[in-house]
This record gives structure tokens, C-alpha cells and sequence, in this order.
């Protein structure tokens, strides 16, 4: 991890940020929505996910599962352990490392669409999952392929309760076991209407300059 000093011992979401956990914030955000029914997916094989590490996270949210193949799954994988125990209703779907402000998650929940965020990176040398999208946001592909967008994909999506059957099917399929979530949105969004909502008020931590941003964005509630 570019976080290795930080992340050596303790998984990313046992960061702490403003005196607060990285999870800690998250839950505190989403807890000031009224968001009380949330399933935190964590892991169970290599050095950070100690017993000790287990337990705080359980203590800070009750309802904690185990991905007992981490080691050999991808996060699609841990999504789908956690559709298995939630009823069908609108979802938010947030990666562990993500930093965000209360005002975005404020414009997603208002928002009726089926969303995911992204935004602006002017660097050619990023990795991640690009977007490419049509006049009115819908967005078309997400890969990781795509090189001729400076769109990129945040780690939080919301999937309305309409279409939580389709993401739950969807998942269901092995294949997607082993890759990141944004396999799995690539399908989805040809066959179910995803937008982006542009925003620069997120940020996910894999670098520690990030992790000023993040005091910003955290602070902002």
C-alpha cells in the first residue's frame, strides 16, 4: 500500500482522520441521515486483520461480516456477502478508504437516479476505473481500459430499490468474484440507467497527501 506506514498493522478503514477512525467518520455521516442499517464487509486473512483489528470494527458497527477469502476475492466479492443479508431497498455502496462530505452524500440521497461518483483527474499515469458517459451523465462504460477520459469513478454508488434485484443477480455470477466492483458496474450500467455525479468532495486514501483532503472533507460535517 502507498499507506504501508499506516496500513501495515491495521486495515485502512482503522485510520485515523480528525481523531476519528476512517469508519468512524463514515458511520457518523451516514448515522446524521438517519442511516442506522449498515453491513461494514471486512477481512480475515493477512497481517492487518488481526483479532484485535476484528473486534474494534465489530464494535464500532454491530453489523460486521466476515470475508473469510479475502485473500483470494476481490470487494465484488465481499458486496455480494453483504446483499445476502439486506432487505430490498434503496443501497449506498462505500469503499473503506473513502472520504466524503456530508453535502455530497446529501445531493446523492435527494438525487432519484441510480448514481455513482466521479470526478475530474487531469493525470494520464492513474490507474483506476475511468468513466465514459453521454450528454446527460448516463454513463456508457467503466473500465479501467478506457484511456481517452479524464472522468474517474470514486468508490460510493447508490443503486435504487427498483433495480436491487438486478444488482443482486448480477453479482451472483462467479466471474466477478475475482475482479473489482468496477467490472461489475461496466455490466450493470448496460443494463440498468447509472449516472455520475461530478463532485470534488470525495477523495479515496492511497497516498498520505490525500489524507489532508480527507481531514477537509470529514471536517466539513
Amino acid at each position: 500500500s502507498r499507506l504501508r506506514n499506516l496500513t501495515a498493522v491495521k486495515p485502512k478503514c482503522l485510520v485515523k482522520i480528525n481523531h476519528k477512525t476512517i469508519l468512524e467518520n463514515q458511520l457518523e455521516i451516514l448515522n446524521s441521515f438517519g442511516i442506522k442499517e449498515i453491513t461494514a464487509v471486512i477481512g480475515d486473512k493477512g497481517e492487518c486483520w488481526t483479532k484485535e483489528n476484528q473486534e474494534k470494527i465489530k464494535g464500532l458497527n454491530t453489523g460486521t461480516i466476515i470475508n473469510n477469502r479475502n485473500n483470494k476475492t476481490s470487494n465484488t466479492y465481499s458486496l455480494m456477502l453483504a446483499l445476502q443479508n439486506l432487505e430490498e431497498d434503496d443501497l449506498l455502496i462505500i469503499d473503506g478508504d473513502l472520504a466524503f462530505s456530508r453535502e455530497l452524500l446529501d445531493k446523492i440521497i435527494k438525487n432519484e437516479e441510480n448514481l455513482i461518483i466521479s470526478k475530474i483527474l487531469f493525470d494520464e499515469e492513474w490507474t483506476g476505473n475511468r468513466i465514459q458517459s453521454n450528454s446527460s451523465k448516463k454513463v456508457i462504460n467503466l473500465s479501467r481500459e478506457i484511456k481517452d477520459s479524464k472522468l474517474i469513478y470514486g468508490g460510493l454508488i447508490k443503486i435504487k430499490k427498483q433495480n436491487f434485484k438486478i444488482l443482486k443477480e448480477t453479482i451472483k455470477k462467479e466471474k466477478y468474484f475475482f475482479f473489482d466492483t468496477g467490472f461489475l458496474l461496466d455490466e450493470l450500467c448496460k443494463n440498468t440507467e447509472i449516472y455520475h455525479l461530478e463532485s470534488n468532495e470525495w477523495v479515496n486514501i492511497n497516498r498520505e497527501e490525500e489524507l489532508e483532503e480527507a481531514r477537509k472533507l470529514f471536517l466539513s460535517y
